[in-house]
């Protein structure tokens, strides 16, 4: 139960973000050939790994709090 919640904290920081970016560009992440640039998909990586990171420490932080 706990690997499905922590999937659970992830999806939706991931959709969050997603939404945010797709907001924050006026849809322009949406599109391919905006990550024609090695710079873009870098930038893609940093994001990706920064959710990973906030939904870990959500999930850790959850965990602490309830045990």
């Amino acid at each position: 139960m706990n690997k499905i919640r922590l999937i659970g904290k992830l999806a939706v920081s991931a959709l969050l973000v997603i939404l945010f970016e797709g907001l924050m560009t006026l849809g322009l992440a949406f599109e391919s050939k905006t990550y024609e640039h090695p710079l873009a998909w870098i930038v893609q990586i940093l994001i990706v790994c920064g959710v990973v990171w906030f939904a870990a420490e959500w999930h850790d932080e959850e965990t602490k709090r309830t045990a």
